[in-house]
Parts: C-alpha cells; structure tokens; sequence
C-alpha cells in the first residue's frame, strides 16, 4: 500500500492548523500511474477537493501478484492503532501500514503455476474462456452461458486427451530411440 498524498493541507479549520486529514491509498503497482493534486478553492467547506487522475497509456501488466487479506489486515491495523498513542505523522502512519500490509500480503509469481509438460497456449485459451462464461453462468442456471461454457469445456477436454497422447507417443518414442543407442 502506497499513500498518494504529499505535504499539501487537505483539511483547513478556522483557529487551527492545516492538516492532512484526507488520504488517498493505491497499490504498489499504480503508484507511478497516478497523479495526486489538492484543490485550493474548498466551495465553502473544511475540505479540500482531492484530484486522483490515472495515465491510462503506460499500463504494464505485473509479474507478480500481491494479494492483501484485507480482513486480516484491519484486524491488525486496528489492534495496533488501539493500542499506540505515538502516530503523529503520515510518516508514521504510513510505515504503519506498509508493514501490516507485509505481514498480510500474499506474494505469488504469476508464472508459478506450474503446467504440466504438454500444456499449451491453445489449453490456457480455451481455460479462460471457459471461466469467462462460467462466471455469469453460475448467476441463473438457465442461460445461454451454461452452453456456451459446457462447450469449451468440452474441447478442452478434447486438447488435452489429445495432447497427453502425443506427449507420451513422443516420450516413449525418444526413450526407444535412446535405448537402441544405448545396447549398439
């Protein structure tokens, strides 16, 4: 977790000092996507417009993949707020965070999934095709979905009986060839 905000006041109340009540949170991922900027007109409230824009144009798909148990993560946080009297910067709050976040973030390479050795492109295609219709399938059990599902499932069903087999013609063809060589 990232927070967006910079030393600009977000908050002001007559009498008191401007402070940085309103936070903006992303990602890791995104924080080089996103731009920050705090309004000076506050149309007559306490609050300072905040302006979160996103470069649509330098999206780059990670490698990695970080889940954050955010249940967990609010459990702690808030245990550890309760618990603390001495947060009196972003700073502090915001290493705070960062390290809950850490102790609550699942860390998975997105190429760790390991397939076996006659996968295919064509196997991860139809796959995700098949997830794509069974999501909105699964709403209603009558809808057009369910066939369309049940049909990619089907093929891929098919690719992989047909795919096991030529691996393992393959596999037992090399080992043969291999094993001649061996008794010459």
């Amino acid at each position: 977790m990232c927070i967006l905000n910079t030393s600009d006041p977000t908050y002001y109340k007559q009498g008191c000092h401007p402070s940085l009540l309103d936070l903006s949170i992303c990602s890791p991922d995104l924080l080089y996507e996103i731009k920050w900027t705090v309004h000076n007109d506050t149309f007559d409230s306490d609050h300072c417009p905040v302006e979160i824009s996103f470069n649509y144009g330098n999206m780059k798909g990670p490698s990695v993949r970080r889940r954050i148990h955010w249940g967990k993560f609010c459990k702690s946080l808030n245990s550890i707020l309760d618990m603390e009297n001495d947060i009196h910067s972003i700073q502090s709050f915001e290493k705070l965070c960062n390290q809950e976040k850490n102790n609550n973030t699942l860390i998975q390479d997105m190429f760790s999934k390991k397939f076996p050795p006659w996968w295919s492109s064509e196997c991860s295609y139809l796959l995700g095709q098949k997830r794509k219709f069974l999501r909105p399938a699964k709403q209603s059990r009558f809808n057009p979905y369910w066939k369309r599902a049940k049909h990619i499932a089907a093929k891929l069903r098919k690719l992989i009986i047909h795919l096991k087999r030529s691996y393992w013609d393959k596999l037992c063809d090399n080992a043969g060839s291999s094993l001649c060589r061996i008794h010459r």
